[in-house]
């Protein structure tokens, strides 16, 4: 019985460095900016969370839209975007989080791509390279001073050059498929 219980134990040993470094790939290019605290979850105006399944989901249901938004989509690991009000939180405490979450993403090896900062907003857009040649995430923090702010990560494998070819045809697209609500609600 003893020789069976090390026989296991070896066994998940082994095991978990099997998938460690998997586990650790994926996870590179995740930034958890729903656990910031720059927007109260409960007066979110949106809220996307996508991961494995639903991903994939998400992902078929662009497939016949357009395949480079299908293939860049079928790539990823995990979507979190969330968009909500700032208005009556201190300004200072939100751009102090902000603050915080940078220095964070640049301890961590993130690349600053886009820098705003001016007296009434901030917008910071970062990217983390793969060991794939892709990037292995993009973090966007935004706040427009005051009203609104905006926090979302992607990541996965994701093509700069298929991502570049998606940015410049997304006038083209009807996501509005893809968006909850009603389109005459505005």
């Amino acid at each position: 019985m003893k020789r069976h219980v090390i026989h296991l134990c070896l066994a998940m040993v082994l095991l978990s460095f099997a998938v460690i470094p998997a586990s650790a790939q994926n996870a590179l290019g995740v930034y958890p900016v729903e656990d910031l605290g720059i927007l109260d979850p409960g007066h979110l105006e949106v809220d996307v969370n996508l991961e494995g399944s639903t991903l994939k989901i998400a992902a078929g249901a662009m497939q016949d839209q357009d395949p480079r938004l299908y293939k860049l989509v079928s790539n990823l690991t995990r979507v979190r975007v969330q968009v909500g009000s700032v208005e009556g939180m201190d300004q200072r405490v939100v751009a102090d989080r902000i603050s915080a979450a940078v220095a964070q993403l640049e301890a961590q090896g993130w690349v600053s791509v886009v820098r705003v900062v001016s007296a009434s907003e901030r917008i910071h857009l970062f990217s983390i390279d793969g060991s794939d040649g892709n990037l292995a995430g993009i973090t966007a923090l935004v706040n427009d001073g005051g009203e609104e702010a905006v926090v979302a990560n992607l990541a996965g494998s994701i093509d700069p050059v298929l991502l570049g070819s998606v940015m410049s045809h997304l006038g083209e697209m009807d996501l509005s498929q893809f968006i909850p609500g009603d389109p005459d609600d505005d």
